[in-house]
């Protein structure tokens, strides 16, 4: 659930009078001090984040923790969404794996991410399979028509093993 509330500088009349609408996209200024939203998440609930090299925002896989879960939108999201929730103590997975297109990512999902159980998955995938398709010569609608395919039916899998899954 998305609860509206108004930042540094914004009231109801400004918010309603600069957007329109406001989309979910706005989360992300929320980190930034432009909007501030409010997600609450339940207890212990779990965020996996999964994608290509964007989701892994260079992390590195030791235990650093200046550098153990990425610095990227993920980050900001996980930061962001843990300082909100303080009280049911969110947790956030980061599997993404820089270099990986869909089918790669998907190939792995009963593996990395269902085996979790999150409440919550954010996926962002795509260029790479622009770019093996660019590289491949491959027409633009085949490597669309592959990749929503693919996405398709990583959604069919994951609703059927986690029918409460967003």
């Amino acid at each position: 659930m998305i609860e509206k509330s108004t930042g540094i500088g914004y009231n109801e009349h400004t918010l309603r009078d600069r957007r329109k609408k406001i989309h979910i996209a706005d989360v992300i200024c929320a980190s930034m001090g432009r909007l501030v939203f409010m997600i609450r998440l339940e207890n212990d609930a779990l965020l996996a984040f999964s994608g290509d090299s964007i989701t892994d925002g260079n992390r590195q896989q030791c235990m650093d923790c200046n550098h153990i879960f990425g610095h990227g939108y993920q980050t900001v999201i996980a930061g962001r969404l843990g300082a909100d929730n303080l009280d049911t103590r969110p947790k956030f997975l980061n599997m993404g794996h820089a270099g990986w297109t869909a089918s790669m990512i998907f190939s792995k999902w009963e593996e990395e991410i269902l085996p979790f159980k999150p409440g919550i998955i954010s996926i962002l995938v795509g260029i790479n399979d622009v770019i093996a398709g660019w590289r491949d010569q491959i027409s633009a609608e085949q490597v669309s028509n592959a990749y929503l395919a693919c996405c398709r039916e990583a959604l069919e899998r994951t609703h059927e093993a986690l029918p409460g899954v967003k």
